[in-house]
């Protein structure tokens, strides 16, 4: 056996050792997928294609027209899911189930939406960032109390939040990024160029803080004149890079359950 040979035998081998590497993986991911306790429902797999991202930045060119979006993407909710939930006994809990306790629509004002708070003449502007996987309903009785201090105050909803599950599947930090920056910029209007308070939540801190940052570095207004910032979600794990693997594993025919950490009622 010559070297090239030998070298040549020695790159096939390694190439088989890897190639039944990863077919064990794609097994043992399939197994662990079946092992889920309940089926995935209609609202971890369909997708909302009038949920907003950055993309859509030419249409939606202001925080009214981000609202209008909103509502469409309640109307398309409501015909992909909710009439086609059950109803009635044994969906009294049912998030999608129309009529259920559960049910945000059943709720006046539905907190999982974008709210604003207006005043005739605002000591400023405070925009309020939820967290991942949270909806502006954890914010709210910050927002009453700003409110009633006569600040003229925004709750946006992060695209991805406040509808399904499966939203979060279709967004990243720079669609929500985009939104942060139509609110921040509606609020400096409507408060006649007024000071901007951001309050940021869990991952909505680093989104403050970002939009901060890019606000310093080109010089542009509106520039928040503070910053608060809960639990704020600053640094993340290097694990956690797996989740976009398992996500695009989960596209694979048989192994949509590996999108999920876990599948609940």
């Amino acid at each position: 056996m010559t070297r090239a040979t030998g070298k040549k035998s020695r790159k096939l081998g390694k190439a088989r050792t890897l190639a039944l590497l990863v077919i064990t993986g794609l097994v043992i991911l399939y197994l662990l997928s079946r092992e889920q306790a309940n089926d995935l429902q209609l609202w971890h797999i369909e997708q909302l294609e009038e949920e907003f991202s950055r993309e859509k930045l030419g249409q939606i060119r202001s925080f009214d027209d981000y609202l209008q979006l909103e509502a469409r993407v309640l109307v398309e909710m409501e015909e992909k899911i909710v009439n086609r939930t059950a109803q009635g006994p044994g969906f009294e809990l049912v998030r999608y189930s129309n009529g259920s306790m559960a049910s945000p629509s059943s709720f006046s004002p539905n907190w999982n939406m974008s709210f604003e708070l207006e005043v005739e003449q605002p000591e400023g502007g405070v925009l309020l960032l939820h967290g991942m996987s949270d909806s502006p309903y954890s914010l709210r009785k910050l927002a009453l109390s700003f409110h009633q201090r006569n600040f003229w105050v925004v709750g946006l909803r992060l695209p991805g939040h406040g509808t399904i599950p499966s939203g979060l599947r279709y967004i990243d930090w720079e669609d929500m990024d985009a939104a942060v920056n139509l609110a921040a910029s509606h609020l400096f209007e409507k408060t006649a160029q007024g000071p901007l308070h951001l309050i940021g939540y869990s991952t909505g801190a680093p989104l403050a803080l970002n939009y901060t940052l890019d606000r310093m570095a080109a010089g542009n207004e509106p520039l928040p004149a503070s910053l608060i910032l809960i639990s704020p979600a600053i640094g993340i794990h290097p694990a956690a890079r797996l989740a976009g693997v398992k996500n695009l594993l989960a596209r694979l025919p048989g192994l949509d359950q590996l999108a999920w950490l876990s599948v609940e009622p």
